[in-house]
């Protein structure tokens, strides 16, 4: 999937698929057959998911908040638009919160399918508020 035109070159890394969540390092490292290597690849696999999960979190924040912003300003706001948007950020952060819970009762290497999902809907709700633009504001006659 590749990111939005506007997007910075940290949200479009963040935005990729991260591989900790695919199991072909797993493999190999369980191929090893050393136990301390293993617990140390699950360790830090974990803890770079809750990162990951973590940065997804805010950035997302800081998109509502920003389009709080714009639509603050703006004179012809879309009552359901904004209702749907606002469905998306809650569903996204309850997914993070489950996604996190399940990261650091399962480790990430199980969890690929509720990963992406996050990633996909993390990305069209940074889309949707990239779209928005602050109405101009009108100075009405006589006033400067």
């Amino acid at each position: 999937m590749r990111p939005a035109k506007q997007t910075s070159p940290s949200l479009a890394r963040t935005f990729l698929f991260p591989v900790f969540f695919s199991r072909g390092d797993w493999e190999f490292v369980h191929g090893l057959g050393t136990d301390d290597i293993q617990r140390l690849f699950k360790r830090e696999r974990k803890n770079v998911a809750l990162v990951w999960v973590r940065q997804i979190s805010a950035m997302i924040k800081k998109a509502m908040r920003e389009h709080a912003g714009v639509a603050r300003q703006s004179k012809n706001l879309e009552f359901s638009t904004e209702i749907r948007i606002f469905a998306q950020f809650l569903t996204l952060m309850a997914v993070c919160g489950i996604l996190s819970i399940a990261i650091q009762t399962a480790g990430p290497l199980s969890l690929a399918g509720l990963a992406h999902f996050v990633q996909r809907l993390s990305l069209r709700i940074v889309k949707v508020q990239g779209s928005f633009q602050p109405a101009p504001l009108v100075k009405s006659a006589g006033h400067a």
